[in-house]
């Protein structure tokens, strides 16, 4: 998460979705997008290459960075003849609420500690930096 990620969710009224998620788990919005058309019963990256309108590789990408964010499961499934295909299926979006909020509470406590414990040793830090300059 950058600055300017906070800043979009500060400066933002009223909060949209894709900025509090992007924030938060960061991924991009067409992360969310497929996200919701998984939710909605895409299972394949062929079939997610179809609806977005965009090549299979692009989409089995955006599928393994929902997969490492922890927004869907996979599956391997071996296909009839030689091979196997992956099917994914979105974690509810319940369990991603739950997730947000951990996550939120999880940045808040690391903020807070760093303004509390170690602003000053920060600030020094910096100002001996410059004043080596």
């Amino acid at each position: 998460m950058s600055l300017k990620n906070i800043d979009a969710i500060m400066l933002t009224s009223p909060l949209c979705l894709d900025d509090v998620v992007r924030c938060l788990a960061g991924i991009k919005c067409s992360e969310i997008q497929a996200y919701f058309h998984v939710l909605t019963g895409i299972k394949t990256a062929e079939e997610l290459a179809k609806k977005i309108d965009r090549n299979r590789s692009t989409a089995q990408r955006i599928l393994m960075n929902l997969l490492a964010q922890g927004f869907v499961k996979r599956q391997t499934l071996t296909k009839k003849g030689p091979g196997y295909v992956y099917e994914y299926t979105a974690i509810p979006l319940e369990e991603i609420k739950e997730m947000l909020k951990e996550r939120l509470e999880q940045l808040h406590s690391r903020l807070k500690h760093f303004i509390e414990k170690e602003w000053d040793e920060q600030v020094k830090k910096v100002e001996k930096e410059l004043s080596e300059k």
